[in-house]
């Protein structure tokens, strides 16, 4: 499924995490790894003390980020996988988005956290810039994630974008050689809203949007078992919360889910409830944009 893995890595915990993921999946569909880090000299201006000269602190700044790659690099190739490696300087979002450009990376591997001090080359908010930013798939992976069972989660309302995530989260199950479990959420303070509180009402529209859900599992279900092995669950609940907590039942070994959906009746799981996702499911996330190519 993924042919080229782009992983950005900083010296934190959360990035080693990252890391450790990316040579797993790697290992288990043959993909190569490009690794880079970022070597961002903007925070020391203003901070140095009298005796650092600017050149110093940048040389150090260099050396740091060389030593993460060639560690990782070192490591991926004793486990026998091809990679590379680079440092780049400038604005971490732009140079992580264009190194995976570069490479023709099929998806960029980040975890959500960095450290402080002269090792800060990234931090978790960077993590959101890229998943903003790209036009790949991003894996993120939390500091505190752990890798689940062997099958995939994916969460759809039956817009273009979800179907997207559902075609990779299939693509990712049949590489893996495992189960994809399809949901869809039915938010019942949106039947809420759409029933103005009207008692009468809202059981109305709950019924109108259970049906949708049903509809919407039964075509999902219908596309990925050309490829995989599918089951579904319908929820009903806050949408974050029930991607999450079913994430914590079947720890799956990610949940995969469109970073965009639709306005309307049908907007259940995507666009900001992406975001929520990202920051609360115990298993790393791979969140697929609307734009480019899969």
């Amino acid at each position: 499924m993924f042919e080229n893995l782009v992983v950005a890595l900083d010296g934190s915990r959360c990035a080693a995490h990252a890391f450790e993921l990316t040579l797993a999946l790697a290992g288990a569909e043959t993909s190569t790894i490009a690794v880079c880090s970022i070597a961002d000299a903007r925070p020391i201006y203003g901070t140095l003390s009298p005796d650092v000269t600017v050149e110093g602190a940048l040389a150090a700044i260099q050396g740091y980020a060389q030593s993460i790659v060639d560690d990782a690099l070192a490591k991926a190739r004793a486990a026998g996988i091809t990679v590379r490696g680079s440092v780049l300087s400038g604005e971490p979002v732009y140079e992580i988005v264009s190194y995976a450009t570069a490479t023709h990376g099929d998806a960029i591997v980040v975890g959500t956290h960095g450290r402080s001090g002269l090792k800060r080359l990234f931090l978790g908010s960077v993590a959101e810039g890229v998943l903003r930013s790209a036009n790949l798939p991003v894996v993120i992976v939390r500091e505190d994630s752990q890798l689940g069972e062997l099958r995939v989660l994916v969460a759809i309302d039956g817009s273009d974008c979800s179907l997207r995530a559902l075609d990779l989260a299939a693509g990712l199950a049949k590489s893996l050689d495992t189960e994809l479990v399809v949901c869809n959420v039915v938010d019942l303070a949106r039947a809420a809203v759409l029933s103005g509180g009207a008692a009468q009402l809202v059981e109305e529209s709950l019924e109108l949007l259970e049906t949708e859900s049903n509809e919407i599992l039964a075509e999902g279900v219908k596309r990925a078992a050309a490829i995989a092995r599918v089951t579904s669950r319908s929820l009903e609940g806050e949408p974050i919360e029930q991607i999450e907590r079913l994430a914590t039942e079947i720890r799956p070994a990610f949940v995969v889910i469109g970073s965009h959906g639709r306005g309307g009746l049908s907007r259940a799981v995507m666009g900001s409830v992406a975001e929520g996702v990202v920051r609360g499911a115990p298993v790393p996330v791979i969140a697929v944009p609307c734009r480019g190519a899969t």
